[in-house]
């Protein structure tokens, strides 16, 4: 997923996978903020930063997750549903990545970890939108 494990070309482009890597951002996330190496917990805006970071990456993870349960072919009804979830998991990106790089200042991050966890977050991001956009063209909806 990041710099020197997986190249982005590697990773299979399906909405598992993609729940499957939701889960792997989630979960290196979570080791990351929780090392008080790196995030000193002396710093009086520790926890609200860090509490902002946890609440964006569940976000994001719970989102995929959801929209992954919804069969919008059985349900075509859901289908408006299952493309708003995508989007608020591709804005959750967006507002992860900008909280990541905050982080890296405010908590003076080492440039490799950031680097690994913000290209987590890009390639997902990725790989929603590219999902999203797929689902709207089957829907027949004008991509936008």
């Amino acid at each position: 997923m990041g710099r020197g494990t997986k190249h982005k070309t590697d990773w299979k482009p399906t909405t598992l996978q993609t729940a499957i890597d939701a889960r792997r951002l989630y979960t290196h996330t979570v080791k990351i903020i929780g090392n008080p190496k790196v995030f000193k917990p002396e710093n009086d805006y520790h926890n609200v930063t860090l509490n902002e970071i946890h609440k964006t990456v569940i976000k994001i993870y719970m989102c995929i997750w959801k929209a992954n349960r919804i069969n919008a072919v059985l349900q075509p009804e859901r289908a408006d549903e299952r493309l708003a979830l995508q989007a608020s998991a591709l804005d959750g990106c967006t507002e992860l990545l900008a909280l990541i790089e905050l982080a890296k200042g405010q908590f003076h991050v080492p440039s490799g970890k950031f680097w690994y966890w913000a290209d987590m977050c890009v390639m997902l991001g990725e790989k929603v939108g590219a999902w999203r956009k797929s689902e709207k063209t089957r829907y027949k909806m004008a991509v936008g």
